[in-house]
């Protein structure tokens, strides 16, 4: 019985945070896209599960993993404000130039959970409008970034 109740909570835990993805990736909160992605969540969340009991997921990721995504929301807020304001200065005759930069990586090793932590540092500073992964370099462990408009938080969590 143990066993089944874990399983549940290892479904129910992917279930929880599939079906809010689905609704942020979709853009649109009617009653049809809810219930599209109340299944899609479902058939996500047993494939992870299925994933899990077949050991396929070598690793648990810690919790220190995930430490700073909590700015990565509010980051793209602001962003969006420096990406007005850039269109503004566009629009007033001032072209903005980007910039490239190499920023790197958080975890080094090759490991699960150094990859994992690298994909998801990679991730997560991509989400902000104004800046965003172009390329991984593992063998330097650095991250090729473009930034519209420097700015070092827009780069969080690199």
């Amino acid at each position: 019985m143990a066993r089944v109740a874990r399983r549940g909570l290892i479904w129910l835990g992917w279930w929880c945070v599939l079906w809010p993805l689905w609704l942020v990736f979709v853009g649109a909160w009617d009653l049809v896209d809810a219930v599209a992605g109340i299944a899609a969540a479902a058939i996500a969340a047993i494939a992870a599960l299925v994933v899990h009991e077949l050991g396929l997921l070598s690793f648990t990721p810690r919790a220190r993993t995930f430490a700073g995504l909590g700015r990565v929301p509010l980051q793209v807020i602001v962003d969006f404000g420096i990406l007005v304001a850039a269109l503004a200065r566009t629009l007033a005759g001032r072209p903005v130039r980007g910039v490239f930069l190499a920023k790197q990586l958080p975890a080094g090793g090759s490991g699960h959970e150094a990859a994992f932590a690298r994909a998801l540092a990679a991730v997560a500073a991509t989400y902000s409008p104004n800046a965003y992964v172009v390329d991984v370099d593992l063998e330097r462990n650095a991250a090729l970034m473009h930034d519209l408009v420097r700015n070092r938080a827009s780069e969080a969590p690199l």
